[in-house]
This record gives structure tokens, sequence and C-alpha cells, in this order.
């Protein structure tokens, strides 16, 4: 994810995953994108739409890279600490 990815193209890059939960994806995004372009928040509890994607990426990702996700965060670190992403046709 770069600073200018829109939360559309970030979550096309989630959906590329192995093993991604994708209706929970979308839900997310759908989520996201009213919170931020559309009227004032609503108050819905998005947590289990959340909880599902996180489950989804930690399931296809191999040990070393949820360690290495960890204890090197992107925040931190930067994407050089991370495996690339996989590619999407």
């Amino acid at each position: 994810m770069t600073p200018s990815d829109t939360p559309r193209a970030f979550a096309a890059q989630l959906a590329a995953w192995p093993g991604i939960d994708g209706e929970a994806l979308s839900r997310m995004l759908h989520a996201v994108e009213l919170e931020r372009f559309g009227p004032p928040a609503r108050g819905v509890d998005d947590i289990d739409d959340f909880r599902a994607v996180v489950a989804s990426i930690r399931a296809g990702s191999t040990r070393t890279q949820r360690v290495r996700a960890a204890l090197m965060p992107r925040s931190i670190f930067g994407q050089a600490t991370y495996a690339p992403r996989p590619h999407t046709a």
C-alpha cells in the first residue's frame, strides 16, 4: 500500500492474497468508502468483517510472514521488510 492508494485499490491488492475472505473484504471496502466519502457516520460496527479479513490474511500467510509482520511492522521499518505481494492477473 502506498499513501496514494485509494481504498478500492488497496482492497484489490488484498483480494489477491490466497484465502482472503472476499465477502468480508467487500463489506469493509463499502464501509470505508462510506466513512470517507459519504454522509456522517451512521454508527455501524464492522468489527466482525475486520476480524474475518485479518483472519483470512493470516491464514494465507506463511509463519515467516506473520512473525516478520509482528516484529518488524511496515509502519516502522518500511516496505523493504516485506516479501512482494502476490501478482494480480
